[in-house]
């Protein structure tokens, strides 16, 4: 996981987390944005930098949703864009929350 390719050191992971506590809020709402205003290069970049942040904490429900986030861009396919959206933004918050709690232990 995560913590075997920081070497085991805890505290270098608990760094990393924090860059995904930081960024993930703001990249969500650019999501978000790109989609109200069909905005196609913040939405494709913000679901990109989600997508790869998430990776990070084998979290591939979560970041195949955000993969397809992007993808839709190339395509200019909007349509599914808020349900892809809606079920990306509990996964997020969710992993969010269990961050949290695993730099508090």
């Amino acid at each position: 996981g995560a913590l075997d390719r920081m070497g085991g050191d805890r505290e270098m992971l608990c760094e990393q987390m924090q860059y995904l506590l930081n960024d993930a809020p703001g990249l969500l709402t650019k999501i978000e944005t790109g989609i109200e205003n069909s905005d196609l290069d913040p939405l494709q970049n913000a679901a990109h930098r989600l997508k790869s942040l998430l990776r990070g904490y084998d979290c591939d429900i979560a970041a195949d949703l955000a993969f397809r986030l992007e993808s839709i861009t190339t395509f200019a396919e909007l349509s599914h864009a808020s349900a892809l959206l809606a079920e990306l933004r509990p996964c997020v918050e969710h992993l969010m929350r269990d961050i949290r709690q695993y730099i508090d232990e």
